[in-house]
């Protein structure tokens, strides 16, 4: 398992908690097909959903930041923009050379997701709960 869901990753709002669970999840089943050496389509696939589901998850927060005006969003946004990136160029290079997603690769996302909820995220939460707002 790349990534266990813990309370240290918890950032006290429902919905981007569970978002959170998807990707990991979503990470999780990377590293599986990874490490069982399945073919370029199926790794397609989860890096295409992986894909979706962080421009949903990306979009949710945007809306919450916009709705309760967090004086943070455009630095929290920038990140996004980053991380889709980023993103968006693994896929690319995974198109154009199967051999792409490795181990280091994986520990990138990792690093990537547990990064992003840590920090930004963190912050976003604690704004929305001294706003008192969870949903």
């Amino acid at each position: 398992m790349l990534i266990e869901w813990n309370d240290s990753l918890s950032v006290g709002n429902d919905k981007i908690d569970h978002d959170h669970q998807v990707l990991i999840d979503i990470l999780n089943g990377l590293d599986d097909a990874v490490n069982a050496e399945h073919g370029k389509e199926f790794i397609s696939g989860i890096l295409s959903e992986l894909s979706d589901y962080v421009v949903y998850h990306f979009e949710r927060e945007e809306q919450l930041m916009r709705r309760h005006h967090y004086p943070d969003s455009a630095a929290h946004v920038q990140q996004h923009c980053e991380l889709i990136s980023g993103l968006d160029a693994l896929v690319y290079e995974f198109e154009s050379s199967p051999n792409t997603v490795t181990a280091d690769t994986l520990i990138f996302l990792k690093h990537w997701l547990i990064d992003h909820v840590k920090g930004c995220d963190m912050r976003l939460g604690g704004f929305l709960r001294r706003n008192h707002d969870c949903s």
